[in-house]
């Protein structure tokens, strides 16, 4: 019988074999069934992937050898060799002395290795490698022709790092560590890092012809996202690990490596629009805060409530903007370099998304930011020939001068920056939408993922749910007029001189983000979690009927003697089956009470009283709400 780890019932791999784990039989701590592979006669600790003998802790490298060429070998290091005390050696059948093991190196010889421990600790140095390979690589000149290939390895690490957190969530890493595939992927990082490492080593050392230290375009802005996307992944690798964390650091990690691999092109198109878009915000807002000065100079109360609307109004849009481009779970350039520029063209972890849609999104946003950017510069070309065509009376008094100044900043950039950020609505729709969709079916599907590992697609699905969310209430705000929902008035609710009414307009503004967030994140997560129960309750009643089939096997009497069994052996297997069949009870108890929702009932609520304070605040509150506060609407 075939059967997996706690996740549930584990989906086809084909580059992976099912190991038995989720219960005290599981296979956690013992060897992997393939052999793992020797480690080779020159000391450095490389694995010979041609013998067939187990893991060895690798030998120390000699004091004359580089450190540099122990890259490799600290790999699979789990401890290092210490001294031996005197008298520690004997001598074999040929005279040559041997190592006389201790009973600590007994002790640990018995006991299984911990191969989850030490793909952890794998992880971690070579995230350590390729964070100070940039430098040396830049110090010793070959920025320029390894910069490429230093990209490759990053990209190769994260497919590594991929697959394992697939294991972490399926609760299979303790078997697929220790398989052939992944040492081979392992190794093959270790000396691709360490190839370059020696490489700049010597390009260093050569002081008679020395390289230039040029650096290819976007070189450091290249190596700091991944350097930062490679601190957060360590940083968050443990033993045993957090699926949850990992996976958003694993996110956040294969967006930078997706975005580096960027052409220049591209990149300065992703990083160039975005700051012109926020730069040109952040001047229309100075703009009204010295008019708002220059106003509450001269005493003007007039304009001063219309000026902080403004004002706050479009650092609003600046945050909002930040947290859609720069900032959160699910930043748009990461969306964007995940879809088009990475191996799966998709954010969903193992899941490859459709090579036609990447090539429709690539199409899109090189099309979009360009137009963006020249739709920009002409839009403020054009309003600065508006503000030169109309005649400007110079103030009497000198700070009459600050109102002016502040008033043609606000005059010259409004334009520029409608166009912007009109440019970037058209841009993230489309991505939005289909990486909602994405995360549905991330949230809906992977029924061997365990349930703390599903949780990791929350946060982003939250992110992009909210802002579709938002456009679709801005988009009923503008509609509104013409569909004629705000006269039909169900009730109305009075506080003082404030007087609400309750219309048909007012619950659309309610029901429908409210069912964006619906479909797009409760309803799935749900939808996952039943399979999830439903697949491995299934397993782990199949599990228990065959344990409780044998253990009446074990106590059935001998037909020719009548006489039960009564064996040290077979009680003994018969008090293992009963212990067995415990844990499987147990855990299926513990499997019908993990909760279906996806945030507890004070998160529900809250999500409930921010969409009808949005509701009503669009609806005609805010407006009445200005009026009293600021004399405006």
């Amino acid at each position: 019988m075939q059967v997996e780890g706690s996740g549930g019932p584990q989906a086809a791999r084909t580059s992976r074999a099912s190991h038995v784990s989720g219960g005290p039989g599981r296979q956690s701590g013992a060897p992997a069934p393939d052999p793992q592979p020797a480690f080779d006669r020159g000391r450095l600790g490389l694995p010979d992937l041609g013998a067939n003998a187990p893991r060895m802790t690798p030998r120390v490298a000699p004091p004359d050898q580089p450190h540099s060429l122990g890259v490799a070998s600290q790999i699979a290091q789990a401890h290092t060799a210490a001294p031996l005390p005197p008298g520690s050696l004997t001598s074999g059948p040929l005279g040559i002395p041997q190592r006389v093991p201790t009973i600590t190196q007994k002790m640990r010889a018995m006991a299984p290795p911990d191969i989850a421990g030490q793909t952890i600790e794998e992880q971690k140095m070579l995230a350590n490698e390729l964070l100070t390979l940039p430098e040396a690589l830049e110090t010793s000149g070959l920025a320029k022709t390894h910069g490429p290939s230093y990209v490759a390895a990053t990209h190769a690490y994260v497919d590594l790092a991929d697959e394992t957190w697939i294991d972490i969530a399926e609760e299979r890493l303790e078997q697929s560590g220790g398989e052939q595939p992944y040492r081979q992927a392992a190794i093959a990082i270790a000396r691709r890092v360490m190839r370059m490492r020696n490489e700049s080593q010597l390009a260093a050392e050569n002081t008679q012809f020395p390289l230039p230290r040029k650096r290819p375009f976007f070189w450091r802005r290249r190596t700091r996202m991944l350097r930062d996307a490679l601190l957060d992944w360590q940083s968050h690798l443990s033993s045993p690990a957090n699926p949850r964390k990992t996976g958003r650091a694993l996110a956040r990690m294969r967006g930078a490596t997706a975005l580096a691999e960027a052409s220049d092109f591209e990149l300065l198109l992703q990083v160039l629009f975005p700051a012109v878009v926020g730069d040109a915000v952040m001047v229309l807002w100075l703009g009204f805060v010295v008019s708002l000065i220059g106003v509450l100079v001269q005493g003007e109360m007039e304009t001063v409530g219309t000026l902080v609307l403004a004002a706050v109004a479009t650092l609003a849009v600046r945050v909002a903007l930040s947290l859609l481009m720069r900032r959160g779970p699910a930043r748009l350039d990461h969306l964007f370099a995940l879809s088009v520029f990475s191996a799966l063209r998709s954010p969903r972890a193992g899941k490859p998304g459709s090579s036609i849609i990447a090539v429709l999104l690539r199409a899109w946003g090189i099309f979009i930011t360009t137009a963006g950017l020249l739709g920009m510069l002409a839009a403020l070309v054009y309003s600065i020939w508006q503000l030169v065509e109309q005649s400007i009376t110079a103030p009497d008094a000198a700070l009459g001068w600050i109102a002016l100044v502040g008033s043609l900043i606000a005059r010259a950039t409004l334009l520029p920056t409608l166009v912007g950020l009109a440019a970037i609505g058209v841009l993230a729709l489309p991505l939005l939408l289909i990486s909602a969709v994405r995360f549905a079916a991330e949230l809906s599907g992977n029924i061997a993922w365990v349930p703390a590992a599903r949780r990791y697609a929350l946060a982003p699905a939250f992110h992009v749910l909210a802002f579709i969310a938002a456009g679709v209430v801005a988009a009923l705000a503008v509609l509104a007029p013409e569909t004629g929902l705000g006269n039909v008035v169900l009730a109305r609710v009075s506080a003082g001189s404030v007087t609400q009414a309750i219309s048909l307009q007012t619950l659309a503004l309610f029901i429908l983000p409210a069912l964006v967030l619906l479909i797009g994140l409760d309803i799935p997560y749900r939808v996952g979690i039943t399979r999830w129960r439903r697949n491995w309750l299934r397993e782990l009643t199949t599990r228990r009927t065959d344990i409780d089939a044998h253990v009446r096997r074990l106590a059935a009497a001998d037909p020719e003697t009548g006489m039960q069994n009564t064996s040290e052996e077979n009680l003994r297997a018969m008090q293992y089956d009963m212990v067995l069949l415990q844990f499987y009870t147990t855990h299926t108890e513990e499997t019908r009470r993990v909760p279906s929702a996806p945030y507890n009932w004070i998160a529900g609520i809250g999500v409930v009283l921010v969409l009808v304070v949005v509701a009503l605040l669009v609806d005609g509150l805010a407006q009445q709400i200005a009026h009293l506060l600021f004399n405006v609407g």
